[in-house]
């Protein structure tokens, strides 16, 4: 059985490799590819509906896609590209760029470069040299949505039938923070907390508030910097939430699997009906405010045999606001119908 499962680990990473692998192809066939950064960031260039033309830095180890500006584009061309043109380059952009361009641009940039720092280097070790910490937590089973491919399926139906706990308890949640906080201690510059794993956190709003201000009271003790994360499926937003974010600057991932016929095909609440015009009428608050941790929430799209089009998704999701996109392909077993296997990763178009 350990052999069985190793072999099946290594054959659910080759898969998704050749499906990221395709998702770069598809997007190169689609888009104008305007640059490659290092190895792993490209520059593409599109045409918008308006006319005009959309850049966009594609990040090919994550899927991550963002929207950026002409003049952003340069920057990060500046800040990823070859060295030993840094001044010829800063001159072009001063001299075809308003100043006030240039000032957002360089803020944006200063924004986004701190999560690709973590996305192009390896992942931290355990010791002095260690950049990073990340914490994933499931802290809570309940959800309002019955996604078929959810990978929790299995222990919310155990929850169900009340063979393990539905919610994580506050306790043990905030003595695993402490355990990494003090282990990490002058061995991390950074933790990253995600305690939203498992459901919808909105249904248990509160304690996700707990959970900030005991990550907030760790921070001061340690002197290490802790970020906490929220993952949502955009179903269970309130007036109070939204406003608790703005005043907060909640960092935030909404799931969102591409244009309504799409998203609905798979994302459904337990009655069966699609999600997606509950999330779609949060999204103008959210993408339109003008606090930073809302406005660059992050779209993410699960990618399936029955939806193998990671161009029209990037492009909606884009559409709609979100100035970073993530899109990654299902994790599921390979004998389902809408998983990645042989026969249907070369479905992706």
């Amino acid at each position: 059985m350990f052999s069985s499962s190793i072999g099946y680990g290594v054959n659910q990473i080759i898969r998704k490799l050749k499906a990221q692998k395709k998702i770069l192809r598809n997007l190169r066939e689609g888009w104008v590819e305007a640059g490659t950064l290092r190895k792993d960031f490209h520059l593409f260039k599109a045409p918008a509906t308006n006319g005009n033309t959309r850049h966009f830095l594609y990040h090919s180890l994550s899927c991550r896609c963002i929207s950026v500006t002409p003049c952003e584009s340069e920057f990060f061309r500046l800040s990823l590209g070859e060295k030993g043109k840094s001044n010829s380059l800063i001159n072009d952009i001063i001299r075809r760029y308003a100043m006030d361009e240039v000032e957002t641009a360089i803020q944006n940039h200063r924004i986004l470069t701190e999560q690709f720092q973590a996305l192009s280097t390896p992942p931290p070790q355990i010791g002095p040299t260690a950049q990073k910490c990340e914490l994933m937590m499931y802290g809570n089973l309940e959800c309002n949505l019955k996604c078929p491919y959810c990978n929790s399926l299995k222990a919310r139906s155990k929850a169900d039938k009340g063979e393990v706990q539905r919610l994580m308890p506050m306790k043990t949640a905030r003595r695993s923070v402490r355990f990494i906080a003090e282990r990490m201690a002058g061995r991390a510059g950074q933790i990253s907390v995600n305690f939203s794993l498992g459901g919808e956190p909105l249904l248990s709003f509160d304690r996700y508030r707990q959970m900030r201000d005991y990550c907030k009271e760790i921070e001061n003790e340690t002197g290490i910097p802790i970020t906490l994360s929220l993952n949502t499926n955009g179903t269970a937003f309130t007036t109070e939430f939204l406003e608790y974010c703005e005043t907060n600057g909640v960092a935030m991932a909404i799931s969102i699997d591409g244009p309504r016929e799409i998203h609905n095909s798979m994302r459904v609440f337990k009655t069966g009906k699609g999600s997606y015009d509950a999330i779609a009428e949060n999204l103008p608050r959210v993408l339109g405010s003008e606090c930073p941790g809302l406005s660059h929430t992050v779209g993410g799209a699960v990618l399936t045999a029955l939806n193998p089009h990671p161009r029209e998704v990037y492009q909606h999701l884009i559409e709609l606001g979100f100035l970073m996109v993530v899109v990654t392909p299902v994790r599921d077993r390979p004998d389902r119908e809408w998983s990645l296997n042989v026969n249907t990763v070369s479905s992706f178009k």
